[in-house]
């Protein structure tokens, strides 16, 4: 049966979507907030990042300025929307100052399609 099994590794990290069989969630040190945990699991159910979304120019404005890249990744958007990028990596917002912010109110019936 297909399933996800949460185990101690390290990082926190799940592969994109569904895989078959069992599928493994890693919550190591530093995952144990719940926050943190309900990310990882919308990961293993397909959900992507808002800034590697195809269309996400429409609904955010990424301040590059203001991200520092970790792990060689990027913030190229995928190839199609249920497309993976590739690249794996940690977003920080430097000193505080926002990432990104919303250009327009987003319809989360549109922006979750």
């Amino acid at each position: 049966a297909d399933r996800i099994i949460v185990k101690r590794g390290k990082g926190c990290s799940a592969a994109l979507g569904r895989k078959g069989g069992e599928q493994p969630l890693s919550l190591g040190e530093g995952c144990e907030y719940v926050g943190t945990a309900a990310h990882e699991i919308g990961h293993a159910l397909g959900v992507h990042h808002t800034m590697t979304r195809h269309d996400r120019d429409k609904f955010i404005k990424v301040n590059m300025e203001n991200v520092e890249i970790l792990l060689n990744f990027s913030l190229e958007l995928c190839e199609a929307y249920n497309g993976v990028s590739g690249k794996r990596a940690v977003y920080m917002d430097i000193a505080a100052r926002p990432a990104a912010h919303v250009k327009c109110p987003i319809l989360w019936d549109v922006a979750l399609a």
